[in-house]
């Protein structure tokens, strides 16, 4: 065994015991490891929208944007009464908050967490929401917002986050940038997938304290 005192210490830094005696007298016993993850992806994360009790997969494209939002919209009108529930695919650990919104209505509704204590996803995980309900299309026909923001940890002001965003005016993109403004991660620092509803964040990213934005738009008709 090895202390911190130094090689003038005991055996040249080290002292004996027999295997018994260790399990005797010792409690706890820790071991450090460096980081060994060298690779440049800081975080890497896919949303999969599904529709429907069948789980289909609506087709969608990546818009281009010269606000702080990327947008992901789907090809096709979803109808009034549709479904919806979404995966997430993360290889490292994140906190997910969902934001809701509608054209035609100012309120925009924190859909996860559902309950005050948030729990990250693990890494390497694939995890489905809503756990026991499905989010479903209701009210008026018009676009919708599916608003996913990711945190390297819990948000204890999401709230006050969320009501900020709602006393603002115009168009939702444009009042999240002004409510969350630089706790945003800018869109040169992410990069999102094309062929699907995610991104890559790269290590050189400055992330703490700061979110993720990746929105999904719905033309919600009858």
């Amino acid at each position: 065994m090895i202390n911190s005192w130094g090689s003038g210490w005991g055996d040249g830094g080290y002292f004996w015991m027999s295997y018994d005696t260790f399990g005797q007298f010792t409690k706890y016993g820790y071991q450090a490891y460096l980081n060994t993850d060298v690779s440049p992806v800081r975080l890497d994360t896919d949303v999969v929208l599904f529709t429907g009790a069948s789980r289909t997969q609506p087709a969608f494209r990546l818009m281009p944007t010269d606000t702080s939002l990327t947008t992901y919209t789907l090809n096709k009108p979803l109808r009034t009464g549709t479904k919806l529930t979404f995966r997430v695919d993360t290889k490292k650990q994140t906190y997910l908050y969902l934001l809701t919104a509608t054209e035609s209505d100012s309120v925009a509704i924190l859909q996860v967490p559902a309950l005050p204590r948030h729990l990250p996803i693990a890494p390497n995980n694939r995890t489905v929401y809503p756990t026991n309900q499905t989010l479903e299309l209701k009210g008026k026909p018009g676009l919708e917002y599916m608003l996913f923001l990711f945190s390297d940890r819990q948000l204890d002001d999401m709230a006050s986050l969320v009501q900020t965003l709602n006393q603002q005016k115009g168009p939702f993109p444009q009042r999240v940038k002004e409510a969350f403004g630089n706790r945003l991660v800018p869109n040169r620092q992410v990069q999102y997938k094309p062929k699907k509803m995610g991104f890559f964040l790269p290590r050189t990213s400055q992330v703490v304290d700061r979110l993720i934005p990746l929105l999904i738009t719905i033309n919600h008709v009858r």
